[in-house]
């Protein structure tokens, strides 16, 4: 029932989106209703008496973020205000990291703003269900109910903490002391009929009381101990059994420890559980356990008794962790896209050939080089046909070193970050699946295909359900080995580009004419999404968008780091300076109806940049410092002014406004892009360059958009082309990101579902 509800939340959410804010409005009900039927396929008998017990049932509950609905409302929300999250952590305006991920410390400090004194009221979750339970279902189920008896309760089950089989009873007397024990009980009595009041008052006569009774623990941290508090229930789904006994020996110590303090003691627990904080102090790692748990400990006044005790035992500062151990950056290095052998324009005339035709031809020459296996004479050879498909496909085989390497780097992060195995085992497995298709299958064949995205489907899920953190790091560089593999074994020409800078494209694919190249589209992948109608993936910045344009006068207007010289805030000083063309920008992007008055709104923006530049002066700001100088890079010179900068974009976002029909903007541009766009000054102006730039040149159409996904197993891969509305502005999510170390100026990422907003 659980299952049912959840996955029934998550797609009644994808069809209304806020609309579900209010559950019970007529277009709320009417997304239900066709949820119930196309996906469930219920009669209009069935539908109807549902809607009815929905209407009657209460909107105040909440939902928490779970591994197998990935909805995550806040405690503040009342009915399903939820959004669909990735892995990731997003930002407050939705932005989705992209190729280079934070600092795993300084990501840490990103969560604290999240994390810290989350409440533990982590059975939200369950008290919705239960909600929905007791009215919209309810008649449903009382039809069903059974009585506890003791053949219930006498059942035998395996307790998931120590392996051993236990009655149903006891185990429903383990709710405080062993929570997942308890709860393979309770799961066990709801697949039979019985009633969570039921189950409940049969908890109480089953508490273990000797139980109850044996622990002496701090009631600071009784939320940790008892596995209450939401971090430790999100980390014991990655804990192998060892791991839950190392945790349980920690409570037992710590125990010690605060009644009784002592220095070696404190020490001793140090080593045994590899006790490290986080680089703001606000977290205690246990970093002895599988790597997705070693938050357990969470971020609030537990936390701080648990550190304070420690360190003040050990008359000394807990101590980071090793300088230069980032889990998520190493397999994100590791796995980028790699192979053997790589050929260049210069030294070969296939590929000079490939790069001769717009818009590649004006690219710097460093860009013309692609992966490939080659002939007898050394030149590339092409999978054009079909003919050559099955060399390309065994040199993604024999030559793949970002596998490789990859693996290499988890056996080691196995033994000294506790990386699960299987993580390894994922990869070692899809390898022997790539080569098994390679010696048996028709090469090239659809079905060759799909084995291979099949293969790369399974590997993500098995990834992903060891380490989401590890999949959100990995899988964006193997989604553009899925694709490539993919159209390779489907007998089609593409190539990985050997560049790794290669602007905003992954893959190129060709189609030929006679034995002439006559198109070369570049192919950005994304994997995964965030929301039905956020971002595929990774977003890319628009300043490397617009290198594609036939014009040269609309290649350099946006920059990827605002605060540069002659680009105080993202788009060309002097553009931004001059009527003429600040109005033909404005007049491109069609977006002119939404602009009260121009000249004031022109106005705004060139005090945004005005004082831009003041700020730089003030700090004698250096855009390549030397050495000797002793400054710092250009981006940290300005980010220590970031607070002001921010307080005064705000300030300007204010009189920006009475410029703006925010109506209009909306309906146009999408209500989360009209956010952003209202966010500041420097992020309208760069919006209106990134449109005008889309709509003169049919939304540049020289670059596709795939994005893959894993449904059931499967692997399904789709790619849009201009056809889909690639020049409207509602189509493309932005991001807006400034003044720090990744910056980006505007990010963008187009998804076709977003006609449909």
């Amino acid at each position: 029932m659980k299952k049912f509800l959840n996955e029934l939340a998550r797609l009644w959410w994808v069809e209304v989106g806020t609309e579900l804010k209010n559950p019970i409005s007529e277009k709320s009900l009417n997304g239900l209703r066709v949820i119930l039927k196309e996906e469930y396929d219920f009669d209009s008998e069935t539908i109807e008496y549902i809607i009815e017990s929905a209407v009657k049932t209460p909107t105040n509950f909440h939902l928490g973020g779970n591994r197998e609905s990935g909805m995550q409302v806040g405690s503040n929300d009342t009915a399903v205000s939820a959004h669909l999250h990735s892995d990731e952590d997003d930002d407050k305006d939705g932005a989705i990291d992209y190729d280079e991920p934070l600092e795993e410390e300084e990501k840490d400090e990103e969560e604290d703003s999240k994390d810290e004194e989350r409440p533990d009221g982590g059975d939200d979750k369950e008290k919705a269900i239960k909600d929905l339970s007791k009215n919209a279902l309810t008649a449903y189920e009382k039809d069903n109910l059974k009585e506890i008896d003791d053949k219930l309760l006498k059942h035998k089950l395996t307790n998931p903490t120590t392996g051993n089989k236990n009655q149903v009873s006891t185990l429903l007397g383990k709710k405080k002391s062993d929570p997942s024990a308890y709860k393979v009980g309770r799961n066990y009595l709801g697949d039979m009929g019985v009633s969570d009041d039921e189950i409940e008052t049969q908890s109480d006569k089953s508490s273990d009381d000797s139980e109850k009774n044996t622990t002496n623990s701090p009631k600071e941290v009784e939320k940790i101990f008892n596995g209450s508090q939401s971090s430790v229930r999100d980390g014991l789904l990655y804990m192998s059994d060892d791991d839950k006994k190392l945790f349980d020996n920690f409570k037992d110590d710590f125990t010690k420890l605060s009644s009784n303090p002592s220095k070696e003691m404190a020490q001793e627990m140090v080593e045994k559980y590899g006790l490290t904080i986080s680089s703001n102090g606000k977290k205690v790692y246990m970093r002895n356990i599988n790597f997705e748990a070693r938050k357990i400990l969470g971020a609030n006044k537990a936390t701080q008794f648990i550190k304070d005790t420690v360190e003040n035992s050990l008359g000394e500062p807990l101590k980071g962790a090793a300088k230069g151990v980032d889990v998520k950056q190493a397999v994100t290095t590791t796995s980028k896209p790699d192979l053997e052998t790589k050929r260049t324009a210069v030294e070969d005339k296939n590929v000079k050939e490939l790069f001769s035709k717009s818009p590649y031809d004006r690219l710097n020459p460093n860009f013309h080089q692609v992966f490939g296996p080659t002939d007898e004479s050394g030149n590339l050879i092409y999978p054009s046909g079909g003919k050559n498909s099955k060399a390309f496909l065994q040199q993604s085989l024999d030559e793949n070193n970002s596998i490789r390497k990859t693996i290499s780097k988890l056996e080691e992060l196995e033994k000294t970050e506790n990386v699960s195995p299987k993580v390894r085992q994922s990869l070692e497995q899809h390898q022997k699946n790539m080569e098994n298709i390679i010696k048996t299958m028709k090469i090239p064949s659809k079905q060759a295909a799909q084995a291979i995205g099949d293969s790369y489907a399974v590997m993500a899920e098995s990834i992903n359900t060891e380490s989401p953190t590890l999949a959100g790091a990995m899988m964006k560089n193997l989604a553009e080995f899925a694709l490539y593999d993919t159209e390779v074994a489907n007998g089609e020409e593409v190539y990985l580009p050997s560049d790794g800078s290669f602007p905003s494209g992954d893959k190129l694919k060709v189609t030929r004419d006679g034995g002439k190249v006559e198109r070369v589209a570049s192919v950005s992948v994304k994997y995964g999404r965030s929301g039905k109608y956020g971002s595929f993936g990774f977003p890319g910045e628009t300043g490397q968008y617009q290198k594609y344009h036939p014009d040269p006068e609309y290649r350099d207007r946006l920059h990827s780091r605002p605060g540069d010289d002659g680009y105080e805030i993202g788009v060309k000083n002097e553009i931004i300076r001059d009527d003429e063309k600040m109005n033909k920008i404005v007049d491109e992007s069609g977006l002119g109806d939404v602009i009260k008055d121009r000249d004031k709104l022109f106005s705004v923006i060139r005090e945004n940049l005005d004082e831009i530049e003041k700020l730089k002066k003030e700090i004698d700001y250096e855009q390549k410092p030397k050495r000797s100088s002793g400054k710092p890079p250009a981006w940290k010179q300005l980010n220590v002014k970031k607070k002001e900068i921010l307080a005064l974009e705000e300030a300007l976002a204010k009189k920006m406004e009475e410029h703006i029909d925010i109506d209009k903007l909306e309906s146009i541009v999408g209500k989360d892009n009209a956010k952003i766009m209202m966010k500041n000054p420097a992020s309208m102006v760069s919006a209106l360059t990134f449109v005008s730039t889309l709509k003169t040149s049919n939304g540049l159409d020289v670059i596709e958009h795939n994005h893959q996904e894993i449904k059931d197993g499967k692997y399904e891969s789709h790619t849009d082309t201009a056809e889909d509305g690639t020049d409207n502005p509602k189509n493309w999510k932005f991001t807006w990101r400034a003044y720090d170390s990744r910056a980006g100026g505007l990010i963008a990422s187009f998804n076709s579902d977003r006609k449909d907003m």
